[in-house]
């Protein structure tokens, strides 16, 4: 390179030093997230002013400033454009079927207690959809009630209760009898919150359960009415006893094998002085709902 040009290379980055130090040229850098390499530069520039560089790093310094008024000229042109707001979408995925749907039916309110893990939340979800089960309803998005699982005429009640249990995340703890939590298979059990409970002693498991109630702040049990998939005359009031001392809803969630839907609700208080009538509407609930064996339905 000429002397010439070699002078008139000092007098551009003296320029754009200038230029650096009274914040002209980068002062749209930080719009474009810049901000760091815009520091980065001025000093460099202002180095090169003291003791100049040689000609090919004096090359590279030019080129790095003209890309910088371009993009300046660029957020400049962008700045102009009026933005649209993005559209509210209020469809979601059904976590079963994949369908979109209107509203939040099938996902848990923030309050809900939820697990955190997906693993089991997709897995629930397949398992569901292999079998051809869909939700309905909602639960409450409250931090603490009953849910009570009905009709439960065998064992695969509890294959469907826990998959759709999986496919929600909810954390809920629910009771069993004791004999189905002996190892190996007791270690599953309570894992997933199962709880053994003696059934000869039925009034101190509903002292427990509205101790637990007391002591916690979010806390879901879910409670079968029956008691049992055999045949039964009428549902215990363990839930019902539970759920009034407590002073929390109750949630009813059906299995109906008919059209294979596991609805959520309704929920409702139970605020009747007679266990025996409290029962009998929320039986009511479950009318037309057909269980595995109909045959076992009380």
């Amino acid at each position: 390179m000429s002397r010439r040009g070699d002078k008139s290379q000092r007098r551009r980055i003296y320029a754009i030093a200038q230029a650096c130090r009274s914040g002209s040229v980068i002062e749209a850098l930080p719009q474009v997230g810049l901000a760091a390499r815009a520091v980065n530069l001025r000093s460099r520039a202002t180095r090169n002013c003291s003791a100049v560089r040689p000609a090919a790093h004096c090359s590279v310094v030019l080129r790095i400033f003209s890309i910088m008024r371009q993009m300046n000229a660029m957020s400049t042109h962008l700045a102009s454009v009026p933005t649209l707001p993005a559209p509210v979408d209020t469809t979601f995925e059904h976590p079963v079927t994949g369908a979109p749907h209107a509203g939040s039916a099938w996902r848990l309110g923030p309050r809900i207690p939820q697990s955190r893990g997906t693993l089991l939340r997709r897995i629930g979800q397949w398992g569901l959809q292999i079998a051809g089960w869909r939700f309905e309803g909602a639960m409450p998005n409250l931090p603490r009630f009953v849910v009570i699982v009905a009709p439960h005429t065998s064992n695969w009640d509890f294959l469907i209760g826990l998959l759709s249990k999986w496919a929600l995340g909810l954390n809920a703890g629910w009771l069993g009898k004791d004999t189905l939590f002996r190892p190996p298979l007791g270690w599953f059990m309570r894992a997933n919150g199962g709880v053994p409970v003696d059934r000869h002693n039925r009034q101190n498991v509903v002292e427990q359960s509205v101790h637990v109630f007391h002591l916690r702040e979010a806390f879901v049990l879910v409670l079968a009415p029956e008691g049992t998939r055999k045949k039964v005359s009428g549902w215990r009031s363990g839930f019902w006893h539970v759920a009034k001392a407590a002073g929390v809803p109750i949630c009813c969630v059906a299995l109906d094998w008919e059209r294979k839907v596991v609805r959520l609700g309704p929920t409702a208080m139970a605020t009747e002085d007679d266990a025996a009538v409290g029962i009998a509407r929320f039986r009511g609930y479950f009318a037309g709902v057909r269980g595995y064996n109909p045959a076992q339905q009380p």
